[in-house]
């Protein structure tokens, strides 16, 4: 039968003759009969089947082999290394078959041979290297005498000495003998072998490879050996500061200072300009603990620098000598860089520590008075420019806190408050202040006076109300509206604040009159209607309330849903769910008429706290998006009287939006929310353009990208307003900006390649 299937499989070998699978049947089955010879006549039809592929060698070889016709196999290796002049092919296959002849001393010179591998024969280096392991091992166990060992050892070092001499290039042989060397707990030998390679060559591949073993085997000083190489062979100055650098890095992880510092020395003393050396080295050494060095290296590299890399070097320089309390030169080399730039808010910040801790509050106020009016004349838009001194006072609050100046800190309250009076939030945060610091004379004076001397503005008798209703002074409180609705009659809101106090005070027939009268000028406005009827309930007058009911049309009381915000802020509604049901409703009425009733930051923030409880933080902030393109249709109309009202609420929603949804995210935001705020803010960066931002979202996106502590999406907007801008003056100011922003995070490479791109 065996006969019958040879001759069958002969046949369809020969009619397919492109089919190697088909030839090695036909040979198997004579060698299954034991004729060798003719299986040898069709494996060897194999080669010409695919003459050109070093796989079919070695299926050739392989067959041959399992067959146990070890010289066949071998003369098949032969012509394949005859054909490619590569003496190494199959090393490891060879050095199997001479073992299984019995030709020890043989099969481990070409087990030797695997051992240079690089890529694609690196699993042939593997299997060498736990071979030869494995029979240094074996020699062990059979002979326990160490003559024995040292023979084998001598047989496969001698080997390997007569491998490296056939070759122009053993770089690669020599890191797999030392791979082999670590494998058998001969470690000195390896570094020893491994050192000289590494100082004679020139392949930054190999010494990768190198760098890579060392690494793995966590052996410092071999990879501190191959580094200093890397960085002498080096192709371009880039590559010998990073391979300088990490030099540095691996002895500062091997806890041995001075040899580090001695690589920065050298580093420094090569390339005294390069900004990126400079930083780098700087922050080095401060982590190393040599603090004067990291400042003195900044300081002789301050008088060779110019334009925008003096300013950085020196911004930084400055910071070192805060460390080091060399408080006099911090403040003269900030003062230098304030006088240059004073527009430059980051230098001011610098230079408020300083005289904060030198108990300067008079240059303090110099400086800040000073950066504050460059800010202004910077040509920018004026609501940017207006947040940027708003920011510096609140600086200055912390910083006259610091100074125990809690009076002129009340007054830095005061003037963010009059940048914005309708920002009960603003009145709040100085309230605040002054109970927990003291000052609140100060706080009352001022609007007292300011009220009397614009009598005719009613919006400080509304802060100063506001100030009293906070300390409970309802009296004065009233008071304060009352003198408002003077000037300001036909201003609902001030009536219904009044109606909001003696709600309070549980003088209800005050409150429905105050809400008489909102309803006389809204022409019974649905939602006070509604509102009245709550105070009536609570009043008791119940047969009133009818009356009421009716005024609401039909159509009305369907549609219109109640402005609830005052009802779901009342401290008597404790009921979490009950209190997050009306603002929920008080948002739905805000959205479907975003003019209507009032807006305040408070609410906005409270909306956002209560329903963050029961719904993702992404959704909330599309919800307060769609509120702010509502408010800015309503400011784009054509002739629209309430074009003006709507501008307002903008810019109250935008600070509510920044403070609630930014701090939550920084805060508490989940990983999803996090991920679904991030990548609809990058949505809206890309999809806005500066050229016709009138409305200020992408300076919106990009304070709330900072809240949230959203780097990445800040940076991509600095970046793309330097891009963008067609102007020389914003273009310094935007690379100031990004500069600024890169040393706040440390990210000094990130600062020389902007200044290597944008500066001049």
């Amino acid at each position: 039968m065996l006969a019958e299937a040879a001759i069958i499989a002969e046949s369809r070998a020969d009619f397919t003759p492109s089919s190697a699978e088909y030839r090695t049947e036909s040979g198997e089955v004579y060698a299954e009969l034991g004729n060798y010879e003719k299986a040898g006549e069709e494996w060897k039809k194999l080669i010409a089947t695919g003459a050109g592929k070093r796989e079919t060698y070695l299926d050739a070889a392989t067959v041959y082999w399992y067959y146990f016709q070890y010289e066949d196999a071998l003369r098949t290796i032969v012509k394949l290394r005859e054909k490619f002049a590569d003496e190494t092919l199959y090393a490891f296959e060879t050095g199997a078959i001479l073992e299984a002849q019995h030709k020890q001393n043989e099969a481990i010179s070409e087990y030797v041979k695997a051992l240079d591998a690089n890529g694609e024969t690196d699993a042939q280096k593997e299997k060498a290297k736990k071979r030869l392991a494995f029979l240094a091992a074996k020699k062990g166990e059979i002979n326990e005498r160490k003559q024995a060992e040292n023979e084998f050892e001598k047989t496969i070092n001698a080997a390997f000495l007569s491998e490296r001499a056939k070759r122009k290039d053993a770089s690669f042989l020599v890191l797999g003998y030392a791979e082999f060397l670590v494998k058998i707990k001969q470690t000195d030998k390896a570094e020893m072998v491994l050192s000289r390679a590494i100082r004679q060559s020139g392949s930054k591949e190999f010494l990768e490879a190198a760098k890579y073993f060392y690494q793995t085997e966590e052996n410092k000083a071999g990879e501190q050996t191959v580094l200093k190489r890397l960085s002498e062979i080096a192709a371009s100055p880039r590559q010998t500061i990073s391979y300088k650098l990490q030099l540095a890095e691996s002895f500062e992880e091997n806890h041995d200072r001075d040899a580090a510092k001695a690589v920065l020395v050298q580093l420094v003393a090569k390339f005294p300009l390069n900004y990126g050396v400079l930083t780098e080295a700087s922050d080095f050494y401060q982590r190393l603990g040599y603090e004067n060095e990291s400042a003195a290296v900044l300081q002789n590299a301050l008088p060779k620098s110019v334009g925008a890399y003096r300013t950085a070097l020196a911004q930084k320089l400055a910071g070192r000598s805060i460390n080091l309390d060399r408080l006099d030169s911090a403040a003269q080399i900030l003062t230098e860089l304030h006088n240059e730039d004073k527009a430059d808010t980051e230098i001011f910040g610098e230079l408020a520590r300083v005289f904060v801790r030198r108990n300067d509050a008079a240059n303090l106020r110099k400086t800040f008075l000073e950066t504050a009016a460059a800010i202004k004349q910077t040509g920018a838009e004026p609501r940017e420019t207006d947040e940027q001194v708003a920011d510096l006072r609140v600086e200055m609050i912390d910083a006259f806190t610091r100074l125990k100046d809690y009076k002129s800190a009340t007054e830095q309250h005061i003037e963010i408050i009059n940048r914005e009076p309708e920002n009960e939030e603003l009145t709040e945060n100085a309230i605040r202040y002054v109970r927990r610091y003291g000052g609140a004379e100060t706080l009352i004076n001022y609007y007292q006076k300011t009220s009397a001397e614009a009598f005719k503005n009613y919006r400080w008798n509304v802060v100063l109300a506001r100030i009293y209703e906070a300390n409970s002074d309802f009296e004065n409180a009233l008071k304060n509206y009352r003198t408002a609705i003077v000037n300001q009659p036909e201003m609902p809101e001030l009536y219904l604040a009044i109606a909001e106090i003696e709600t309070k005070r549980n003088n209800y027939d005050e409150a429905v009159k105050n809400l008489d009268t909102v309803l006389e000028i809204t022409n019974d406005a649905p939602e006070y209607v509604k509102r009245k009827i709550e105070i009536l309930k609570k009043a008791g007058r119940t047969a009133e309330i009818e009356a009421e009911k009716a005024k609401l049309p039909i159509e009305a009381e369907k549609k219109i849903v109640v402005d609830r915000f005052a009802e779901a802020r009342n401290p008597a509604n404790t009921e979490k769910e009950s209190a997050r049901a009306i603002y929920r409703e008080a948002f739905a009425n805000l959205l479907e008429n975003p003019v209507r009733g009032e807006l305040k930051a408070a609410d906005i923030s409270a909306y956002v706290q209560s329903v963050r409880e029961g719904e993702p933080l992404d959704q909330i902030n599309e919800r307060l998006w769609q509120l702010r393109e509502k408010l800015i249709e309503i400011a784009d109309e054509n002739a629209s009287t309430d074009a003006g009202e709507a501008r307002k609420r903008i810019s109250t929603l935008d600070g509510a939006l920044t403070e609630s949804i930014g701090t939550i995210a920084k805060t508490i935001g989940t990983d999803d929310e996090l991920a679904a705020l991030h990548e609809d803010l990058q949505k809206r960066i890309s999809e806005t353009s500066f050229a016709s931002d009138k409305h200020q979202s992408v300076a919106l996106i990009q304070d709330v990208s900072r809240r949230a502590g959203f780097g990445d999406l800040e940076e991509k907007i600095l970046l793309k307003k330097l891009d963008e801008t067609n102007f020389a003056t914003d273009k310094q100011i935007y690379l100031r900006n990004l500069i600024n922003f890169y040393n706040e995070r440390g990210a000094y490479r990130k600062i020389f390649d902007v200044l290597e791109k944008y500066g001049s």
